[in-house]
């Protein structure tokens, strides 16, 4: 059973960048079973994904629109979201500016736990966070000194390279079409 890791920012940029989709306008759950299927791999019911957002006393409007969606991506997709409140900084300007704090160590952190805890066969990574190499090489260590395997893939969009030391899995226009979403949570997003 492979279970998914979303990097909820950074896919949201590298969907609406480079394939021109937004992240809200999918069926997330069933676009990441369909993309683990497609190895010959079953999909776990739940899946992860991290974010950071903004604080209540700096925007507080941000804030209630993300919690919205990320509650209906967990009560709709089976994607449990970890947010993290932003830190922020005064840059050269005098503006605040967010900055993100753990998002990639607290995903990290998780793929070697699953690994450790060995309830998964493996995970797909949804990132182009080279950092996670790193993650992905510990984890498969902790398996094998376990005596297990640990299959990691990630999801590959064209112009972006594939996580090193993962297996990648092509995202094509055409399974993001099979995933597409109509209802209220992709009309507030707009």
């Amino acid at each position: 059973m492979i279970r998914a890791y979303v990097d909820y920012q950074n896919t949201y940029r590298l969907l609406k960048d480079k394939e021109g989709f937004c992240l809200l306008s999918l069926k997330m759950g069933s676009l990441i079973a369909e993309l683990i299927e497609s190895v010959g791999e079953e999909s776990s019911p739940t899946h992860r994904a991290f974010s950071g957002i903004h604080s209540e006393e700096v925007d507080p409007e941000s804030r209630a629109k993300r919690m919205k969606q990320f509650c209906a991506l967990r009560h709709q997709e089976g994607i449990t979201v970890y947010a993290r409140d932003y830190a922020y900084r005064k840059n050269a300007d005098g503006y605040l500016q967010c900055r993100e704090k753990g998002i990639d160590v607290r995903l990290a952190c998780e793929i070697v736990a699953a690994a450790a805890k060995g309830d998964i066969d493996g995970v797909l990574i949804w990132s182009a966070d080279q950092d996670l190499s790193e993650a992905i090489n510990i984890a498969k260590e902790v398996a094998a000194a376990r005596d297990r395997q640990f299959k990691v893939y990630c999801v590959e969009i064209e112009g972006m390279n594939p996580l090193c030391g993962a297996i990648p899995i092509k995202l094509t226009r055409t399974i993001l079409y099979r995933n597409l979403r109509c209802d209220e949570m992709v009309k507030d997003e707009r």
